[in-house]
């Protein structure tokens, strides 16, 4: 899944900061210890692809990879931590590509027609109406800019732009002039955020023993 020894390249690095850049912003003062952990791991993209695959069903496994990549260059192209555009998807769909919501919703990020056409529209992505978004990469890229223009309306407050993805930006802001803020869709995505997080602290630690052990062995024979 995640190779905590592997090599990192400058554009890699570039892609760390942008993605725990992201990170302290969800969580503020809350930057948790699963985070820091995580904040050696390299190889963020294998941890992507792995979840993709294994959350798939069989019918859409072999996008999987298109898939994964879709979600490391939207993330990349906003300033999204793509475990944070990963735990979305889970939140909304469960990585199911023809999901249909109550209202319409359609997809892996739970996209109105009217909502994904203007998107489309504002972001030159390409729209051939609604069948757009029973395409993942579609979606993800409409998905993505979308969150990206609630995150500037919101001054990259993810107490407001993470629900506005969920209710619509004006029921945010009536919320909030009533000194409510509505709570539950963010605490669903981030929990899923940092139950992602636990994983990849997980694989770095069993990377970590694994090497560990590979130079004892090593150790143990040169003795010998």
């Amino acid at each position: 899944m995640v190779c905590g020894n592997a090599l990192a390249s400058p554009s890699s690095m570039t892609s760390a900061s942008t993605r725990l850049e992201h990170a302290r912003e969800l969580l503020g003062r809350r930057y948790k210890k699963t985070i820091r952990t995580a904040e050696h791991a390299t190889n963020v993209a294998h941890f992507v692809r792995h979840i993709t695959e294994e959350s798939l069903s069989k019918r859409w496994k072999r996008k999987a990879p298109r898939i994964a990549r879709t979600i490391m260059q939207e993330s990349k192209r906003y300033g999204f931590d793509p475990i944070f555009l990963v735990s979305v998807i889970q939140t909304e769909s469960s990585f199911s590509p023809t999901a249909r919501g109550s209202a319409g919703e359609i997809g892996l990020m739970q996209l109105r027609p009217e909502t994904g056409k203007w998107i489309a529209n504002e972001f030159d992505i390409r729209w051939r109406g609604k069948k757009t978004l029973y395409d993942p990469v579609q979606n993800i890229r409409i998905g993505a800019a979308y969150l990206s223009l609630l995150r500037e309306k919101f001054g990259k407050d993810g107490r407001l732009y993470i629900p506005a993805y969920n209710m619509g930006a004006t029921a945010v802001r009536d919320a909030v002039s009533q000194h409510i803020f509505p709570v539950e869709y963010a605490r669903r995505v981030m929990s899923k955020y940092l139950k992602n997080y636990s994983k990849i602290s997980l694989q770095l630690q069993l990377e970590r023993e694994r090497k560990v052990t590979e130079d004892r062995q090593l150790a143990s024979r040169s003795d010998g």
